[in-house]
Protein backbone atom coordinates (compact mmCIF):
# COMPACT_ATOMS: atom_id res chain seq x y z
CA UNK A 1 0.00 0.00 0.00
CA UNK A 2 3.12 2.40 0.78
CA UNK A 3 4.17 1.24 -2.28
CA UNK A 4 0.94 2.45 -4.40
CA UNK A 5 0.99 5.97 -2.39
CA UNK A 6 4.32 7.13 -3.08
CA UNK A 7 4.59 6.73 -6.42
CA UNK A 8 0.96 8.49 -6.94
CA UNK A 9 1.58 11.91 -8.57
CA UNK A 10 -0.41 14.05 -6.81
CA UNK A 11 -1.98 15.17 -3.02
CA UNK A 12 -5.34 13.92 -4.80
CA UNK A 13 -4.55 10.46 -5.70
CA UNK A 14 -2.66 9.60 -2.96
CA UNK A 15 -5.79 10.62 -0.53
CA UNK A 16 -8.11 8.55 -2.82
CA UNK A 17 -6.09 5.68 -2.51
CA UNK A 18 -5.89 5.87 1.29
CA UNK A 19 -9.09 6.82 1.93
CA UNK A 20 -10.48 3.40 -0.13
CA UNK A 21 -7.96 1.47 1.54
CA UNK A 22 -8.67 2.68 5.55
CA UNK A 23 -12.44 2.82 4.72
CA UNK A 24 -13.19 -0.53 2.28
CA UNK A 25 -15.95 1.64 0.68
CA UNK A 26 -15.98 1.35 -3.46
CA UNK A 27 -14.92 4.30 -5.91
CA UNK A 28 -18.15 4.78 -6.70
CA UNK A 29 -19.19 5.80 -3.33
CA UNK A 30 -15.76 7.80 -2.59
CA UNK A 31 -16.57 9.72 -5.46
CA UNK A 32 -19.90 10.61 -4.58
CA UNK A 33 -18.80 12.52 -2.22
CA UNK A 34 -18.90 16.19 -1.23
CA UNK A 35 -17.00 18.54 1.09
CA UNK A 36 -19.66 18.21 3.78
CA UNK A 37 -19.27 14.79 4.13
CA UNK A 38 -15.38 15.06 5.73
CA UNK A 39 -15.99 18.63 7.48
CA UNK A 40 -17.24 17.34 10.86
CA UNK A 41 -16.42 18.43 14.15
CA UNK A 42 -18.21 16.23 16.46
CA UNK A 43 -16.70 14.27 19.41
CA UNK A 44 -18.54 11.11 18.74
CA UNK A 45 -17.81 10.75 14.91
CA UNK A 46 -14.37 12.49 14.41
CA UNK A 47 -12.79 15.09 12.72
CA UNK A 48 -10.02 15.33 10.17
CA UNK A 49 -7.85 16.28 12.86
CA UNK A 50 -9.18 14.02 15.41
CA UNK A 51 -9.24 10.69 13.36
CA UNK A 52 -10.37 8.52 12.81
CA UNK A 53 -13.21 10.10 11.13
CA UNK A 54 -16.69 7.98 11.00
CA UNK A 55 -18.66 8.88 7.69
CA UNK A 56 -22.03 8.46 6.79
CA UNK A 57 -23.24 7.41 3.11
CA UNK A 58 -25.93 5.42 1.20
CA UNK A 59 -23.99 3.08 -0.85
CA UNK A 60 -24.79 4.06 -4.39
CA UNK A 61 -25.33 0.16 -6.32
CA UNK A 62 -27.43 -1.00 -3.65
CA UNK A 63 -28.79 1.96 -1.29
CA UNK A 64 -27.97 0.56 1.64
CA UNK A 65 -27.43 3.30 4.62
CA UNK A 66 -23.87 2.22 6.26
CA UNK A 67 -20.95 3.72 8.11
CA UNK A 68 -16.94 3.61 8.28
CA UNK A 69 -14.53 5.23 8.79
CA UNK A 70 -11.21 7.28 7.24
CA UNK A 71 -8.25 6.78 9.43
CA UNK A 72 -5.21 8.87 9.97
CA UNK A 73 -3.18 8.49 7.36
CA UNK A 74 -6.24 9.08 5.05
CA UNK A 75 -7.15 12.07 7.15
CA UNK A 76 -4.00 13.80 7.27
CA UNK A 77 -3.50 13.11 3.46
CA UNK A 78 -7.11 14.43 2.50
CA UNK A 79 -5.87 17.68 4.82
CA UNK A 80 -2.67 17.97 2.66
CA UNK A 81 -5.30 17.84 -0.54
CA UNK A 82 -7.89 20.69 0.78
CA UNK A 83 -5.00 23.02 1.44
CA UNK A 84 -3.37 23.16 -1.46
CA UNK A 85 -6.83 22.77 -3.66
CA UNK A 86 -7.45 25.76 -1.39
CA UNK A 87 -4.30 27.77 -2.70
CA UNK A 88 -4.54 26.73 -6.12
CA UNK A 89 -8.28 26.91 -7.19
CA UNK A 90 -9.60 28.77 -4.07
CA UNK A 91 -12.30 28.45 -1.34
CA UNK A 92 -14.54 25.79 -1.74
CA UNK A 93 -18.22 25.33 -0.06
CA UNK A 94 -19.51 22.24 1.34
CA UNK A 95 -21.67 21.26 -1.37
CA UNK A 96 -18.45 20.88 -3.86
CA UNK A 97 -17.76 17.49 -5.07
CA UNK A 98 -14.48 16.28 -2.42
CA UNK A 99 -12.30 15.08 -5.33
CA UNK A 100 -12.37 17.30 -8.47
CA UNK A 101 -10.60 16.50 -11.86
CA UNK A 102 -9.60 19.26 -14.84
CA UNK A 103 -11.87 19.23 -17.40
CA UNK A 104 -9.80 20.43 -19.70
CA UNK A 105 -5.71 19.24 -20.15
CA UNK A 106 -4.85 23.11 -19.96
CA UNK A 107 -8.08 24.81 -18.63
CA UNK A 108 -9.23 26.06 -15.18
CA UNK A 109 -12.75 24.25 -14.99
CA UNK A 110 -12.58 21.53 -12.41
CA UNK A 111 -15.60 18.75 -12.10
CA UNK A 112 -16.24 15.88 -10.43
CA UNK A 113 -13.49 13.31 -10.09
CA UNK A 114 -15.10 10.60 -12.59
CA UNK A 115 -14.62 6.90 -12.04
CA UNK A 116 -13.17 6.29 -15.28
CA UNK A 117 -10.63 8.70 -14.26
CA UNK A 118 -9.66 7.11 -10.73
CA UNK A 119 -9.44 4.09 -13.30
CA UNK A 120 -6.65 5.25 -15.08
CA UNK A 121 -5.12 6.91 -12.55
CA UNK A 122 -5.18 3.67 -10.61
CA UNK A 123 -3.12 1.50 -14.06
CA UNK A 124 -0.56 4.07 -13.81
CA UNK A 125 0.30 4.40 -10.46
CA UNK A 126 0.32 0.52 -10.36
CA UNK A 127 2.48 0.30 -13.39
CA UNK A 128 5.07 3.40 -12.36
CA UNK A 129 5.18 1.24 -8.87
CA UNK A 130 6.24 -1.85 -10.28
CA UNK A 131 3.35 -3.76 -8.62
CA UNK A 132 1.79 -4.96 -11.85
CA UNK A 133 4.05 -5.23 -14.84
CA UNK A 134 2.86 -3.22 -18.38
CA UNK A 135 2.55 -6.93 -20.04
CA UNK A 136 0.17 -8.06 -16.86
CA UNK A 137 -1.89 -4.89 -17.19
CA UNK A 138 -2.71 -5.80 -20.46
CA UNK A 139 -3.23 -9.40 -20.51
CA UNK A 140 -5.49 -8.65 -17.22
CA UNK A 141 -9.46 -7.82 -17.85
CA UNK A 142 -9.19 -5.84 -14.73
CA UNK A 143 -6.42 -3.82 -12.36
CA UNK A 144 -5.25 -6.26 -10.25
CA UNK A 145 -3.89 -3.57 -7.80
CA UNK A 146 -7.12 -1.24 -8.25
CA UNK A 147 -9.71 0.26 -6.43
CA UNK A 148 -11.62 -3.23 -5.55
CA UNK A 149 -8.55 -4.67 -4.62
CA UNK A 150 -8.07 -2.46 -1.61
CA UNK A 151 -11.81 -2.75 -1.02
CA UNK A 152 -11.30 -6.24 -0.67
CA UNK A 153 -7.94 -6.22 1.42
CA UNK A 154 -9.61 -4.06 3.96
CA UNK A 155 -11.98 -6.71 4.86
CA UNK A 156 -9.41 -9.66 4.48
CA UNK A 157 -6.94 -7.76 7.27
CA UNK A 158 -9.99 -7.29 9.55
CA UNK A 159 -11.26 -10.50 8.91
CA UNK A 160 -7.35 -11.74 10.15
CA UNK A 161 -7.72 -9.31 12.72
CA UNK A 162 -10.53 -11.42 13.99
CA UNK A 163 -13.18 -8.59 13.87
CA UNK A 164 -16.49 -10.92 12.79
CA UNK A 165 -17.59 -11.00 9.44
CA UNK A 166 -21.30 -8.51 9.91
CA UNK A 167 -18.72 -6.00 11.45
CA UNK A 168 -16.92 -6.10 8.39
CA UNK A 169 -20.04 -6.48 6.11
CA UNK A 170 -21.65 -3.11 7.21
CA UNK A 171 -18.42 -1.43 6.96
CA UNK A 172 -18.21 -1.93 3.41
CA UNK A 173 -21.95 -1.20 2.52
CA UNK A 174 -22.83 -4.98 2.40
CA UNK A 175 -26.61 -5.47 3.66
CA UNK A 176 -26.62 -7.17 7.10
CA UNK A 177 -29.36 -8.12 9.64
CA UNK A 178 -30.91 -5.10 11.66
CA UNK A 179 -30.32 -7.41 14.48
CA UNK A 180 -26.69 -7.67 13.52
CA UNK A 181 -23.85 -6.34 16.14
CA UNK A 182 -22.90 -3.57 13.27
CA UNK A 183 -26.79 -2.07 13.30
CA UNK A 184 -26.27 -2.13 17.43
CA UNK A 185 -23.04 -0.53 17.86
CA UNK A 186 -23.39 3.09 18.36
CA UNK A 187 -21.59 5.27 16.79
CA UNK A 188 -19.16 5.74 19.33
CA UNK A 189 -18.64 2.14 19.94
CA UNK A 190 -17.76 1.39 16.36
CA UNK A 191 -15.59 3.82 16.39
CA UNK A 192 -13.59 2.38 19.07
CA UNK A 193 -13.90 -0.82 17.44
CA UNK A 194 -12.03 0.81 14.63
CA UNK A 195 -9.38 2.45 16.41
CA UNK A 196 -8.55 -1.26 18.22
CA UNK A 197 -7.73 -2.16 14.68
CA UNK A 198 -6.70 0.59 12.51
CA UNK A 199 -2.88 -0.13 12.79
CA UNK A 200 -2.88 -3.06 10.44
CA UNK A 201 -4.18 -0.55 8.12
CA UNK A 202 -2.26 2.08 8.30
CA UNK A 203 0.70 2.82 6.07
CA UNK A 204 3.25 3.77 8.76
CA UNK A 205 2.60 0.69 11.61
CA UNK A 206 4.92 2.74 13.62
CA UNK A 207 3.80 5.84 14.81
CA UNK A 208 6.20 8.64 14.37
CA UNK A 209 6.20 11.65 16.85
CA UNK A 210 5.60 14.82 15.11
CA UNK A 211 8.16 17.20 14.97
CA UNK A 212 6.50 19.89 17.43
CA UNK A 213 6.27 16.64 19.99
CA UNK A 214 10.15 15.93 19.53
CA UNK A 215 11.12 19.43 19.93
CA UNK A 216 9.41 20.12 23.41
CA UNK A 217 11.22 16.76 24.51
CA UNK A 218 14.60 18.40 23.75
CA UNK A 219 13.69 21.71 25.08
CA UNK A 220 12.77 19.85 28.25
CA UNK A 221 16.24 18.34 29.00
CA UNK A 222 18.59 20.29 26.91
CA UNK A 223 16.83 24.13 27.02
CA UNK A 224 16.34 26.25 24.27
CA UNK A 225 20.21 26.25 23.22
CA UNK A 226 19.84 22.00 22.93
CA UNK A 227 17.17 22.73 20.60
CA UNK A 228 19.19 25.40 18.07
CA UNK A 229 21.69 23.14 18.34
CA UNK A 230 20.20 19.23 18.24
CA UNK A 231 16.86 19.87 16.01
CA UNK A 232 18.81 20.51 12.56
CA UNK A 233 20.87 17.08 13.08
CA UNK A 234 17.45 15.22 14.54
CA UNK A 235 15.63 16.47 11.72
CA UNK A 236 18.12 15.18 9.24
CA UNK A 237 19.04 12.07 10.56
CA UNK A 238 15.36 11.14 11.35
CA UNK A 239 14.13 11.73 7.25
CA UNK A 240 17.14 10.07 5.97
CA UNK A 241 16.69 6.42 8.15
CA UNK A 242 12.80 7.71 6.84
CA UNK A 243 13.92 7.66 3.26
CA UNK A 244 16.41 4.54 3.91
CA UNK A 245 13.11 2.55 5.37
CA UNK A 246 10.74 3.76 2.68
CA UNK A 247 13.59 2.77 -0.39
CA UNK A 248 13.46 -0.68 1.33
CA UNK A 249 9.90 -1.62 2.10
CA UNK A 250 9.63 -0.38 -1.61
CA UNK A 251 12.01 -3.23 -2.96
CA UNK A 252 10.48 -5.84 -0.60
CA UNK A 253 7.22 -5.28 -2.01
CA UNK A 254 8.44 -5.10 -5.59
CA UNK A 255 9.98 -8.38 -5.21
CA UNK A 256 7.19 -9.60 -3.72
CA UNK A 257 4.85 -8.95 -5.88
CA UNK A 258 7.65 -9.92 -9.11
CA UNK A 259 7.58 -13.54 -7.25
CA UNK A 260 3.55 -13.68 -7.30
CA UNK A 261 3.88 -13.09 -11.02
CA UNK A 262 5.99 -15.54 -11.80
CA UNK A 263 4.54 -17.98 -9.46
CA UNK A 264 1.21 -17.23 -11.42
CA UNK A 265 3.13 -17.42 -14.65
CA UNK A 266 4.41 -20.96 -13.57
CA UNK A 267 1.48 -22.54 -12.63
CA UNK A 268 0.18 -21.75 -16.18
CA UNK A 269 2.83 -23.61 -17.50
CA UNK A 270 2.44 -26.31 -15.94
CA UNK A 271 -1.32 -26.41 -16.70
CA UNK A 272 -0.97 -26.17 -20.00
CA UNK A 273 1.92 -28.86 -20.22
CA UNK A 274 -0.94 -31.62 -18.36
CA UNK A 275 -3.31 -30.30 -20.79
CA UNK A 276 -1.01 -31.04 -24.01
CA UNK A 277 0.26 -34.55 -22.67
CA UNK A 278 -3.43 -35.39 -22.24
CA UNK A 279 -4.15 -34.79 -25.87
CA UNK A 280 -1.14 -37.43 -26.59
CA UNK A 281 1.09 -34.23 -27.85
CA UNK A 282 4.38 -32.67 -26.51
CA UNK A 283 3.48 -29.30 -24.91
CA UNK A 284 6.72 -27.49 -25.89
CA UNK A 285 5.24 -27.44 -29.71
CA UNK A 286 1.71 -25.97 -28.60
CA UNK A 287 0.71 -22.86 -29.24
CA UNK A 288 1.54 -20.04 -26.50
CA UNK A 289 3.78 -22.37 -24.61
CA UNK A 290 6.61 -22.71 -26.80
CA UNK A 291 10.40 -22.21 -26.00
CA UNK A 292 11.10 -18.04 -26.07
CA UNK A 293 8.25 -18.17 -23.15
CA UNK A 294 9.74 -20.68 -21.25
CA UNK A 295 12.73 -18.71 -21.40
CA UNK A 296 11.45 -15.61 -20.75
CA UNK A 297 10.03 -16.88 -17.64
CA UNK A 298 13.49 -18.76 -16.78
CA UNK A 299 15.09 -14.83 -17.22
CA UNK A 300 12.55 -13.84 -15.49
CA UNK A 301 13.50 -15.81 -12.17
CA UNK A 302 16.65 -15.54 -12.02
CA UNK A 303 16.05 -11.13 -12.22
CA UNK A 304 14.26 -11.75 -9.41
CA UNK A 305 16.79 -13.81 -7.67
CA UNK A 306 19.77 -11.29 -8.39
CA UNK A 307 18.71 -8.13 -8.56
Amino acid sequence: MRQLVNHAKTNRDKAAILCLWQSGMSISDLLALDISDVMIEDPVRGSLDDPPLLIKLVREKSGVDYRTFFGQDACEMLKRYLNERKRTIGPFERSDPLFLQQRKKNGVEYTRFTGAAAEMMFRRVAKKSGIVSDERMEEADFNPAGPHSLRAGFSSVLKEEGVNQPIIDGLTGHSVGYDSAYHNFTDKQLRKLYQEHEDVLSIERVSIPKEDEIEKVVKKHFGEMGVERIMPDLERTLNEHGFRLSKLEEEIQKREGLLEFLTVEVEDLEKEGSSASDHGSHFIGQEGFGPTRLNWVFLFSLDLCTE
